[in-house]
C-alpha cells in the first residue's frame, strides 16, 4: 500500500473519533473513564492532527511521514498504557471505543511505515 492510501484514512478515522469525542464527551467519559475535559481536549488535538494528515498526503516529504509515524505510536502506547491502568473501570463499550481505534492506528503506522520505506519520498 503506497504511503498517501494510509495517510488518507488515517486522516479519516482521527476526523471521526475526533468527533466522537467531542460530541459524544459525556458518553466516552462514562464508557471510558476518561474525565470529560480530558475526552473533549483529546478531541481538540485529534482535530488538530487531520490538517497535518491530509497535508503529509498531498505531499509526503520523509521527515513529516516519519513525525506522523512516530505521533501514531505515541498514541497507541499512551491507549495501552491507559487501558492497563484503567482495566477495572473500562466497561465493554469504553473496551470497544479503546481497542477498536488504537488497533487501526497502529496498523496505519506499519502500513505508513512500509509506505516510506518502498516509496521515494522528498527528504
Amino acid at each position: 500500500m503506497k504511503l498517501r492510501q494510509a495517510l488518507l484514512p488515517n486522516a479519516a478515522l482521527t476526523a471521526t473519533c475526533a468527533a466522537i469525542c467531542l460530541i459524544g464527551a459525556p458518553m466516552v467519559a462514562r464508557h471510558t473513564a476518561i474525565p470529560q475535559p480530558w475526552t473533549i481536549g483529546l478531541g481538540l488535538l485529534l482535530l488538530s492532527y487531520v490538517p497535518m494528515l491530509l497535508f503529509a498526503a498531498a505531499r509526503p516529504f520523509a521527515w513529516l511521514a516519519q513525525t506522523i509515524i512516530l505521533l501514531d505510536w505515541g498514541f497507541v502506547a499512551v491507549a495501552v498504557l491507559y487501558s492497563l491502568l484503567k482495566a477495572t473501570v473500562i466497561d465493554p463499550v469504553g473496551w470497544l471505543l479503546i481497542i477498536v481505534p488504537t488497533s487501526l492506528v497502529a496498523l496505519f503506522a506499519l502500513v505508513q511505515q512500509r509506505g516510506l520505506t518502498h516509496r521515494k519520498v522528498a527528504p
